[in-house]
């Protein structure tokens, strides 16, 4: 599992070296920002507040309907003691949380197909691989005078994206984009789901 994901981080570095090498009219440049949504397991759901997020990618335009995107992206959602205070029928009690955030940072090879690009608006369709990297920070229980602390863990496994958007040209360089899509990361202990929306700015060069 270890070799598989050393072979994907590679060929994730690589890329965007191999881009930047192609012809600089067929390049775009992407920015983004938005929210993440927490989906699978439902501990992750039920346990955790959607948050925010935040990228930067690089396109190369293979023919005006297709491009080939290497995007990096970080996501942050904090851990909702309320409710699971609730669900465990704690509550009301002393019981008290601080920290337990978890952070994703993403890192994929996207195919994008654009339909109706010589318009205005253009919707298109994500489809990607890549690689994901989960992290949960330490998480310290407050019992009356009593201190518990939970360590946190950071791990690494392979990824798919999918989701759609919509592009809305500016000027000739110039786009805005919003998109919605769903990253799946696959463990031998789960499968972790999350739904990022996204709204960004592509500048051609």
């Amino acid at each position: 599992m270890m070799r598989k994901i050393i072979q994907y981080i590679l060929l994730l570095v690589t890329l965007p070296l191999i881009m930047l090498q192609a012809q600089e009219n067929n390049l775009v440049l992407l920015f983004n920002t938005g929210i993440s949504i927490p989906s699978i397991p439902d501990r992750f759901s039920n346990n955790w507040l959607a948050g925010f997020n935040g990228g930067i990618g690089i396109g190369y335009q293979l023919s005006t309907k297709s491009q080939l995107i290497f995007n990096v992206n970080y996501n942050y959602h904090l851990f909702d003691k309320d409710s699971y205070l609730e669900q465990i029928g704690e509550g009301n009690s002393n019981l008290g949380f601080e920290g337990g955030s978890t952070s994703i940072i993403t890192a994929y090879i996207i195919s994008k197909a654009i339909f109706s690009p010589s318009r205005i608006v253009s919707p298109y369709l994500n489809l990607g691989v890549g690689y994901m990297n989960i992290s949960k920070s330490n998480t310290t229980l407050n019992l009356f005078s009593e201190t518990f602390t939970i360590k946190g863990k950071s791990f690494g496994v392979f990824s798919l994206v999918g989701g759609v958007g919509v592009s809305i040209a500016v000027s000739d360089i110039l786009a805005l984009f919003a998109e919605a899509n769903y990253n799946v990361g696959f463990s031998k202990e789960e499968i972790t789901g999350f739904i990022p929306i996204k709204l960004g700015l592509a500048i051609k060069l």
